[in-house]
């Protein structure tokens, strides 16, 4: 009796997924992630500056580059009028299947990110700042490694 008992549990523990039910589903969206051709814009908003007298607005646009498929790298590029500035960034370490996204703040600021397991997660912020000389910030909020 104690040696079927003892097969039983064997069986029963061989046929078992040891991986959490999150971490599976992750690795499913790795399996499937299909990368964005370069110059493919992933996002972008804007937002009107009232007080410009050409009545400009504040674009920030993520855009997949050649890096994309292998790294998980993009560029921000942040427009004011005809001015316009560009910055690189490439995704956390373990994340560079997710998308990233991009959600407008108070005023003349954005935040990228990306959503992880239900959870969104800041990771840049890009903020303007009107005036002479109007300027264009680009920072990171926090490092992530998801691995």
């Amino acid at each position: 009796m104690k040696q079927f008992l003892a097969a039983s549990l064997l069986i029963l523990l061989a046929a078992c997924d040891n991986q959490p039910v999150a971490q599976k589903e992750e690795v499913d969206a790795k399996a499937a992630f299909v990368p964005a051709a370069p110059n493919t814009v992933m996002v972008e908003d804007s937002v009107k500056v009232p007080e410009s007298p050409n009545n400009f607005s504040f674009k920030v646009k993520v855009i997949a580059t050649e890096y994309t498929a292998k790294q998980g790298t993009y560029t921000i590029a942040m427009v004011y009028g005809p001015d316009s500035n560009a910055s690189m960034f490439t995704m956390p370490k373990g994340a560079a299947h997710l998308l990233p996204e991009l959600k407008k703040k108070e005023g003349y600021h954005f935040i990228i990110g990306f959503t992880y397991m239900g959870q969104f997660y800041e990771y840049y912020d890009v903020t303007f700042t009107y005036g002479f000389p109007h300027t264009t910030k680009v920072h990171l909020i926090k490092a992530y490694v998801l691995e």
